[in-house]
């Protein structure tokens, strides 16, 4: 499984980053569940991924993340929260 360094949107600290280790065979929809854990975002949060210009919303939650095409060594999953209530 990669360590996939995820940045929150907004958030100029360390503490906007975390590396999670990701299954190639899961959706991003369940790969957004564990970023909306680790970063303790609320349940009922929207979440969008940015990745090399693309945007992956609601839309693309079914999509395996094996077909993202991403370097984990180099690259990093920018993460948009909207209606953001933090905890």
């Amino acid at each position: 499984m990669p360590s996939i360094t995820f940045k929150l949107m907004g958030v100029f600290s360390d503490t906007g980053e975390r590396q999670i280790l990701v299954d190639s065979e899961a959706t991003l929809g369940e790969i957004k569940e564990l970023v909306k854990k680790e970063f303790k975002i609320v349940p009922n949060a929207v979440i969008t991924f940015l990745h090399a210009g693309k945007r992956y919303g609601r839309e693309e939650d079914h999509i395996p993340f094996k077909r993202i095409p991403i370097d984990p060594r180099t690259e990093k999953i920018t993460v948009i929260v909207s209606n953001p209530n933090w905890r």
